[in-house]
């Protein structure tokens, strides 16, 4: 109840006091007018544009967008969380001894600790970095509990004295998977999409996040019965990686931009003279 209204919507609606306001207190200072005057002409140009459906699929620029989004949504679930949530108590049975109440616990309370700690400075580190970096770590997670459950299902070597392990596995991957891909993707799309067209490819996102949810818990399910239990984190694994050359390559970076600049350098204008979020602070 204490969060205050967007300084887009305010504009939007022709309330430019309200969107200052606003400003001030998501920027925690007082003097905002030069972001104020670019918000207000990015906004403007913006909404003099249609925000159809079509307009999403055939515009070059909202189109280019809506792939990113799709991509960065597909990579972020494909490498496996919906699973590990799906299946943590299962899991935590089948690889250890531990309660499955107190291990969900665990792995809950790591995940809310790393979105509170990421939160803090994500502004600071930009969204590509963190991206980059939670793909990694996920992926380390990934590989080294699909190596774990192969050396125990394919082995003889004998890992009763480290059968806690795939629970570190799990809770280490919540951790950083949370305070990384699970905090800024849903940032990073609010902040590329253009404000004409902004929830119209937002609902787009959501389907996509919703078939990506069923289609790995299925496939999680479906691989560690019929397949082994080592196999679908094998295959997030693989995600990971081409999620990583995804995000290194193509996704740009949105921090400390407004909302003009990121459509400019979608457009391929990166050399042209923008005002930036870094230009408000000299």
């Amino acid at each position: 109840m204490f969060m205050p209204e967007s300084p887009y919507y305010y504009l939007i609606r022709n309330k430019p006091e309200k969107a200052k306001d606003s400003l001030k207190i998501l920027r925690r200072k007082y003097d905002v007018e030069k972001e104020f005057a670019q918000l207000t002409i990015d906004v403007q140009n913006q909404m003099s544009e249609r925000g159809s459906f079509k307009d999403l699929f055939f515009i070059p620029i909202n189109r280019k967008v809506l792939i990113f989004v799709t991509l960065l949504r597909l990579f972020q679930m494909f490498t496996g969380y919906s699973a590990f949530v799906s299946y943590s108590q299962l899991m935590i049975v089948q690889t250890t001894n531990l309660s499955p109440v107190l291990g969900s616990s665990l792995i809950s309370l790591g995940g809310i600790l790393a979105m509170i700690i990421a939160s803090t400075f994500i502004d600071k580190i930009g969204r590509r970095t963190l991206f980059l970096s939670s793909i990694v770590l996920c992926f380390t997670a990934l590989i080294s509990m699909a190596l774990f459950l192969s050396l125990r299902d394919y082995t003889s070597v004998d890992l009763s004295s480290v059968s806690f392990m795939p629970l570190v596995f799990i809770i280490f991957y919540n951790i950083v998977f949370c305070g990384g891909l699970g905090l800024a993707v849903n940032i990073y799309i609010a902040e590329i999409y253009s404000a004409n067209i902004r929830a119209k490819g937002l609902s787009i996102g959501s389907i996509t996040f919703a078939i990506a949810i069923i289609s790995t818990t299925k496939l999680y399910q479906y691989t560690a019965d019929y397949v082994g239990a080592s196999v679908p984190f094998y295959l997030f694994s693989v995600v990971s990686v081409f999620g990583f050359i995804f995000i290194y390559f193509y996704l740009p970076e949105t921090k400390g931009k407004t909302l003009g600049v990121i459509q400019d350098e979608l457009r391929g204008k990166r050399n042209k003279s923008i005002i930036s979020l870094s230009n408000f602070k000299q």
